[in-house]
């Protein structure tokens, strides 16, 4: 009898890209089935707190305060090297005001998280990621925090940066910038983790080979179907990293979770399969 995980990932390019062959079965899923179910990172992390998913994407902030229930595999996590979420305001807005209003997309992604630690502005306005410039265009926020393909388009919407949040992490730790991973239940038997593990690692390996198999998947999920703009963001997000969590990667995660208030508590629970 083959066995059933419920799967979860984003609508994302780089998401819908290396789980493309995975769910389609273009590559042999050793009697797995995955049912998979597709929605915007932040209520991914939400799940998280509720283990609704066996395998879920999510992002590093979500992840470390879930790290009891989910440890993350080791293909598929979105690193960047000097690179990451965007800081946008309107053109001629005032930067510094101390009462200014910062819309994230969402108070458990890593965006909102590398937000916090570098700009002392804490009026968080929490909404889904498209609707960050819209909210800015409409004077409801004086700031955004933009991540996915808006990274890639923001200019268009008559918006300007004001940081890339990934450059300050790097030039902060000399590290790539830990946004997201691919996480299993910490209760699957070690057997069952590595066997997802490595077909994922299939997976991603696939789509590298054969990257206009998953185009039409890409495109029916994607926010921008730009294919400029999804091609760019599946360049930057699907990396070295995507295949190899080393070294550099696991300090990155811990140096986050150095960052967050009561950390000393998940210091003996292991990060990756």
């Amino acid at each position: 009898m083959n066995k059933l995980i419920t799967l979860a990932f984003s609508p994302c390019p780089n998401d819908t890209f290396i789980f493309d062959a995975l769910v389609h079965q273009k590559i042999d899923t050793e009697g797995l089935k995955f049912d998979y179910h597709i929605a915007d990172v932040e209520e991914l992390n939400k799940e998280a707190f509720h283990t609704t998913y066996d395998v879920s994407k999510m992002s590093f902030n979500a992840f470390l305060n879930v790290l009891s229930s989910y440890v993350s595999l080791t293909y598929g996590a979105a690193f960047c090297d000097n690179f990451g979420p965007v800081v946008v305001a309107q053109k001629g807005l005032e930067k510094k005001a101390s009462d200014a209003i910062v819309a994230v997309p969402g108070l458990y992604t890593t965006a909102a998280s590398l937000y916090q630690m570098f700009f002392p502005f804490k009026k968080l306005y929490p909404v889904h990621f498209t609707e960050v410039e819209e909210v800015l265009n409409k004077g409801l926020a004086d700031i955004g925090v933009l991540i996915h393909e808006q990274v890639f388009s923001y200019s268009e919407k008559r918006l300007e940066a004001i940081a890339n949040l990934g450059q300050l992490w790097y030039a902060k730790t000399q590290l790539p910038v830990p946004l997201g991973c691919i996480a299993v239940r910490r209760s699957m038997a070690p057997e069952l983790k590595m066997k997802i593990n490595r077909l994922l690692g299939k997976s991603i390996r696939y789509a590298m080979k054969n990257p206009k198999s998953a185009n039409d998947f890409v495109l029916l999920h994607a926010d921008n179907t730009q294919q400029l703009i999804v091609e760019k963001h599946i360049k930057t997000y699907v990396n070295a990293y995507s295949l190899n969590f080393n070294e550099n990667a696991i300090k990155a995660v811990k140096t986050l979770m150095s960052k967050m208030p009561d950390s000393s508590s998940l210091g003996n629970l292991s990060i990756i399969v």
